[in-house]
């Protein structure tokens, strides 16, 4: 490939995230008592009566969603949120769903280098990762958990720096080496121990996250060698096979199937990504 056709390749694939990442996501419900009776396609038929597809929204996904509501990404520069607020919103909620970017970790951080000057650093010492156009917006910086005098850092980045730092898996900050991880993450629920939920909102029942008992965590006495994932046990059970390991806490992300699996689901939604 020739230098020209790798330059277009690579403006094309920017404009492509660039497009991706600044889509917004509208999410349209019908309201009260006919949530419990509407169809989709109820739903579906007034957005198109009432918004012009072709001109209003430029949509790039839709997603049936439970009580006869659709999940519908369009270009944040269209104006569908304000045209079904002005033509549906008698009937539907109408609300507009943040949602993440790819998230980098990096930690290693000296403890000279000030919040404020963070981003700068990253920025001015890793071209390799970050150039001109790259998002680099912190999220979370401090101190990691028993030593005040290293420091980490949370970024949201765009799909192409967010793969770039990950294929490196370092970087330098002032004088020291840091290291960079994935910091795309799931809630787990601390009742029933599955993904994508909080504890507060839960009717499932309770489970140890150690043990996979009815118990809570308080009252579990497992040693390791009694340590059960809930959540891999019950993906063996569903799927009728014994190949998934079992035998870690539901905490320990680096030998859980299921959140694995979870993980790659959000990044697929959220981003296309397969890795």
């Amino acid at each position: 490939m020739s230098a020209d056709a790798d330059e277009m390749h690579a403006k094309s694939s920017y404009a492509q995230t660039l497009i991706k990442n600044s889509q917004k996501t509208i999410i349209v419900k019908p309201k009260g008592e006919n949530q419990k009776n509407q169809s989709i396609a109820k739903t579906k038929s007034d957005v198109l009566k009432n918004v012009d597809p072709l001109t209003d929204i430029n949509i790039g996904k839709v997603k049936n969603l439970k009580d006869g509501g659709v999940l519908l990404q369009c270009d944040s520069s269209s104006n569908f949120k304000q045209s079904a607020m002005n033509n549906l919103s008698d009937q539907y909620d109408i609300r507009e769903v943040k949602t993440i970017g790819p998230r980098v970790r990096i930690t290693g951080i000296p403890d000279y280098i000030k919040k404020e000057d963070i981003t700068l650093y990253m920025r001015k010492q890793n071209e390799s990762i970050f150039d001109e156009k790259s998002i680099c917006t912190l999220l979370k910086y401090g101190p990691v958990k028993k030593n005040n005098t290293i420091f980490q850092a949370v970024f949201e980045v765009d799909l192409l720096t967010y793969k770039r730092a990950l294929t490196l898996g370092h970087c330098l900050v002032g004088l020291n080496g840091c290291t960079i991880y994935d910091a795309i993450d799931v809630s787990r629920c601390f009742n029933c121990n599955s993904y994508g939920h909080s504890h507060k909102f839960c009717k499932n029942s309770s489970s140890c996250p150690r043990c996979a008992h009815r118990h809570n965590l308080k009252e579990c006495q497992a040693d390791v060698e009694a340590f059960k994932c809930v959540n891999c046990y019950n993906f063996n059970l569903k799927n009728n096979n014994h190949d998934v390991n079992i035998n870690h806490a539901a905490w320990d992300h680096d030998k859980c199937h299921s959140y694995k699996m979870v993980i790659q689901k959000v990044k697929q939604d959220l981003f296309g990504l397969s890795i």
